[in-house]
């Protein structure tokens, strides 16, 4: 795709985010004692990283909670991971959000968790974690606008180890949970 033609479109995006803005409300913080439904955004780029991200799914997913997955795979065929949703650009509107056969039944749930593992600002996952209703919304820091209430940086890594940010995430959680319970 020429450059210039995604600017546009990444321009038209970044419009129809503000028209709606659900951030420019002032909403109450909420108190999560356990995480029991959770919606975790990621980009995956090659087919090896279906398989990783399939086996990290399945060690991360526990019995008590759901474990929503979305994924945003820039390819023609979507990659087949169980018990997730893959979005593809041929899911997208022309200013890059997602259609809304496909963002309607992730946004109509309630989530206590939304962690997006995407490593850059991808307008569709963008999107869904804008417009989700979470709890609270972890996320890697970017540049962009503010939107997660907890953002890790993880710029200075060389290599990130996706698993163990989340596991981290949950450890830190449980462990809060836990103190708040005492």
């Amino acid at each position: 795709m020429n450059n210039w033609l995604y600017r546009l479109r990444l321009f038209f995006f970044k419009r129809a985010l503000h028209k709606r803005n659900p951030l420019s409300q002032n909403t109450p913080s909420a108190q999560i004692v356990r995480p029991h439904h959770i919606l975790l955004l990621h980009h995956l780029s090659e087919h090896g990283d279906a398989h990783k991200l399939h086996d990290f799914i399945q060690k991360i997913k526990k019995p008590q909670s759901t474990l929503t997955t979305v994924l945003y795979c820039n390819a023609p065929k979507p990659m087949a991971i169980p018990n997730s949703h893959c979005i593809t650009p041929a899911d997208l509107k022309w200013n890059l959000v997602p259609r809304p056969a496909i963002a309607q039944p992730i946004l109509q749930q309630s989530y206590d968790l939304l962690i997006n593992l995407a490593p850059a600002m991808i307008p569709p996952l963008h999107y869904i974690a804008l417009h989700a209703n979470a709890q609270l919304k972890i996320g890697l820091y970017t540049s962009s606008e503010p939107l997660y209430d907890l953002t890790i940086d993880i710029a200075h890594q060389r290599q990130t180890n996706y698993p163990s940010i989340v596991y981290e995430i949950l450890r830190q959680l449980s462990v809060r949970t836990e103190k708040d319970l005492r």
